[in-house]
């Protein structure tokens, strides 16, 4: 794994687990989540299990994270990351299982 992946994967670990954190949700990862029966149960597994796959810097720092939810089924987590705040960003969610990825 990429140094700068595992520092980032470290360093979403440490927002989530900030007793101040907090968890923003987009409206469109809502109706993704809602329209693959995803839960906030599953975001959050993700987003402190998997991997870092991709960083981007725009406004906000634009990471992605792939593991697989409390199911199993693999998914890519979309965040934008503001660590003075301890938030993350849920922009969207990618399921595996309904494409070619799993």
């Amino acid at each position: 794994m990429n140094n700068r992946f595992f520092r980032e994967q470290i360093r979403v670990r440490g927002i989530l687990g900030h007793r101040d954190h907090w968890l923003v949700w987009s409206f469109h990862a809502r109706e993704r989540m809602r329209q693959d029966k995803i839960t906030e149960a599953d975001v959050r597994h993700v987003l402190t299990n998997g991997q870092v796959t991709w960083l981007e810097v725009k406004v906000d720092e634009i990471i992605h994270v792939e593991g697989r939810d409390t199911s199993g089924r693999k998914m890519r987590i979309v965040t934008a990351v503001r660590d003075a705040a301890f938030t993350l960003k849920v922009l969207t969610v990618i399921p595996f299982w309904k494409g070619s990825r799993q």
